[in-house]
């Protein structure tokens, strides 16, 4: 009567000229029973899959999303379901080069006019899914029968709001649920409720989330029911990083020379050693024990020698 299935990735590997995916194919199905007590059942099952794609560009360095295109689902004598599935793989193969350039230059003797350009760069990193159990309050509508057996719970959950919590991330979202239950003279309802859900991850706040409902469980009779949620959280962010370039550099006799002397200069806490020996016309060389490009702490006390 219903099928629904999702992918969730394993395990990838590169070989020479392919990409090796493994994973699991979650589904589940509503059917008709024979049973006229029970005439609507529920079943949930796992499948393994593995896939081998041909791909020249194959690297390690892999990010790959999955989506269930087409679910096939039969039944064969009465008591074995046959399920088959079409999986789309959505995947982007990255290369690290290490490439040297110049980003800024200055001189003691000339004066440097400099043009430079941002270069951005940036690769997709895909974590693990986190999986969160949590448990929510449904409450059956007044105007529909009591409950007396629970029959099936199917849904899907949507992200609405992300929040820094410490060094996690606080999730809200809506589950879309659909509850078919059994009442109590034998009839059979099915209603439909759209219920906020809240719950924490430890992934990146500007990371690209999806969340994927695992299993739906229902528990208790009446009106006043549980759900027990298991949700599957899949992050991935783009890890960004920004350079400056020198593109032309032109060169005239320094106005005003660097004297040489030694100066005693006191950090003000925004400046870079580079910054303060660019400034001074004095040889960064002499920093060499410091990273170049690290940020002085206020007040600290620098000899700057000028030869």
């Amino acid at each position: 009567m219903l099928s629904r299935a999702y992918a969730v990735l394993g395990k990838t590997h590169a070989e020479e000229g392919k990409l090796i995916l493994e994973g699991d194919i979650r589904f589940f199905i509503l059917y008709r029973a024979a049973d006229k007590n029970a005439p609507l059942r529920f079943f949930s099952g796992t499948m393994p899959f593995g896939e081998i794609i041909q791909e020249d560009a194959a690297c390690e360095e892999l990010f790959a999303r999955l989506q269930v295109e087409r679910l096939g689902v039969s039944c064969e004598n009465g008591n074995t379901f046959i399920v088959s599935s079409v999986l789309g793989v959505h995947y982007i193969c990255t290369e690290w080069h290490e490439a040297s350039f110049v980003s800024d230059v200055y001189s003691p003797l000339f004066d440097c006019e400099t043009e430079q350009q941002q270069l951005s760069c940036g690769i997709l990193k895909n974590s693990r899914p986190e999986k969160r159990i949590i448990r929510l309050p449904l409450h059956i509508p007044d105007s529909y029968p009591e409950a007396a057996r629970v029959l099936s719970a199917l849904g899907h959950a949507q992200l609405t709001a992300m929040e820094k919590k410490g060094d996690k991330c606080g999730l809200t979202g809506v589950l879309s649920l659909s509850l078919c239950y059994a009442t109590a003279d034998a009839g059979i309802r099915n209603i439909r409720q759209n219920i906020p859900f809240e719950c924490e991850a430890a992934i990146p706040m500007d990371a690209d989330v999806q969340i994927m409902v695992e299993y739906i469980e229902a528990e208790g009779a009446g009106y006043e029911l549980e759900l027990k949620l298991s949700l599957l959280i899949d992050a991935s962010e783009t890890v960004k990083n920004e350079s400056c370039i020198l593109t032309d550099l032109s060169l005239s006799p320094a106005k005003e020379p660097a004297e040489p002397g030694i100066i005693v200069y006191y950090a003000g806490g925004e400046e870079t050693f580079w910054d303060i020996a660019k400034a001074f016309r004095a040889d960064a060389a002499q920093f060499m024990k410091e990273d170049y490009f690290a940020h002085v702490p206020a007040g600290k006390k620098l000899l700057i020698i000028r030869h």
